[in-house]
């Protein structure tokens, strides 16, 4: 078999990842098998799967194991080091003075000293990710710790390279953190307790241009007064990230407070509703788009309760001004819990007026090349045993897949298929069955 051009080798790999990213699956999925199929594949294969590494486990021991078979691997090919652009650090600990930000990971981990190794071989790292995975922030221990000591150790020998933050679930973060990074451009701070510590913040404040946020009701710094104070600069931010939550008396209006910022700037907005949760009101009360006059780019997920509400769209849909939007996703996330009085079924969707919507996406999206997409995430928690899931599951996919289709063949969902300028693709995004069975105890 004659051998391919090396460079038609690298757009296939870089064909693999890319479509890996689309997925969100794990880069490694195809690419680890591609490494192995010949050696002019492996350089490239390399490349990616060790563009982001995760240091975690349930113990020190684990992830101490993780750090030295990384090392080893780096000795036996130094190259490999100069692939590394994110590091992600995951704590399992749980309770509030173990979390990610709590003594406990403070005294064992970072203070390692092959952890000081790692982060000499590895540096500069362009990305870094700290999160706690129990994915909880419980209520401030009172003995507090003076984190800034072990921060600087980890954060100050790269600070002047990293470019991208993401912070999930810790408690504890001084403000510090965030105003450290110079070159930052991407922030993302998903149920994170802020503290201020009474330290001298930089003259230049980093220039965000992409920003995401869950608020944390622990935090003793709200997300507006980051930004009032100057601690941020959003003059230039391009793309928004919400995440949805219920929300909680004072801190009602916080993220409504923040879109009185860099309004037209913006063209990526983003609303999710977190994995497994359902809100009456999901999202904070933006009702007008007006002055959103950059927004290219919308995503829009619809938590179904007891009834889908198409109000929330609607009403965003309706101030967006007229073909404005190149890109619309729309995610209708159903779920159906055992004991629960909302439970749901995907052929639900059918009964809903869908006129008003399909009208609004011609209105805003008459403009060649535009995209529409809408999608169903159906999730159930079933009475069923575990050998019955893949079973059931497949099922509600094949029902997932049946209402989609009758819903694209109907009036309103037809004039969108027909328009010359919208490309229109109605697709099941995610079907999850998990199984609540359990056996009487004896």
């Amino acid at each position: 078999m004659p051998q391919l051009p090396q460079e038609l080798i690298d757009q296939i790999i870089d064909c693999l990842a890319a479509n890996s990213k689309i997925r969100g699956s794990w880069l490694g999925e195809d690419l680890l098998h591609c490494s192995h199929t010949n050696r002019s594949f492996r350089h490239r294969c390399l490349f990616y799967l060790f563009s982001s590494i995760c240091i975690s486990g349930k113990d020190l021991e684990a992830k101490i194991s993780k750090i030295k078979t990384l090392l080893e691997i780096i000795e036996e090919k130094p190259i490999i080091a100069t692939y590394i652009d994110e590091l992600n650090l995951a704590s399992e600990d749980m309770g509030g003075p173990n979390l990610a930000y709590g003594p406990k990971f403070y005294s064992t981990l970072l203070r390692e000293p092959i952890f000081a190794t790692m982060m000499e071989k590895i540096s500069p790292i362009r990305h870094l990710v700290v999160k706690n995975n129990n994915g909880k922030v419980y209520s401030p221990s009172k003995e507090r710790i003076d984190p800034i000591p072990v921060l600087d150790r980890l954060l100050l020998p790269v600070s002047t390279y990293i470019t991208s933050l993401y912070l999930q679930a810790l408690d504890n973060v001084p403000l510090k953190v965030l105003a450290s990074f110079p070159n930052l451009n991407s922030l993302d701070l998903l149920n994170v307790g802020l503290t201020r510590i009474n330290d001298p913040m930089p003259q230049s404040p980093p220039t965000i241009r992409h920003f995401g946020y869950q608020h944390c009701r622990f935090s003793q710094i709200g997300i507006c007064k980051i930004f009032g104070l100057s601690h941020m600069n959003i003059s230039q931010l391009k793309s928004l990230t919400i995440y949805a939550i219920p929300i909680i008396n004072e801190h009602e209006n916080e993220v409504d407070s923040l879109f009185t910022y860099g309004l037209s700037t913006i063209e990526e907005l983003r609303l999710f509703t977190m994995d497994g949760e359902l809100m009456a009101k999901g999202y904070p009360s933006i009702t007008s788009y007006e002055n959103w006059f950059n927004l290219r780019f919308l995503h829009c997920d619809i938590p179904f309760k007891s009834y889908l509400d198409l109000d929330l769209p609607l009403n965003m849909l309706s101030s967006i001004h007229s073909g404005s939007l190149d890109h619309l996703e729309i995610v209708v996330k159903l779920q159906s819990l055992r004991g629960r009085q909302d439970q749901c079924s995907p052929e639900i969707i059918l009964n809903c007026d869908w006129s008003l919507l399909c009208s609004q996406v011609l209105r805003i999206m008459d403009c060649a090349g535009s995209k529409f997409d809408l999608q169903l995430s159906f999730y159930a928690v079933l009475p069923i045993t575990p050998q019955e899931v893949a079973r059931h599951q497949a099922l509600f996919r094949k029902r997932c897949h049946s209402t989609l289709s009758i819903l694209s063949r109907r009036e309103h969902f037809q004039a969108l298929v027909d328009s010359p300028h919208i490309k229109c693709r109605m697709t099941e995004a995610q079907t999850i069955v998990s199984c609540a069975y359990a056996p009487f105890p004896l």
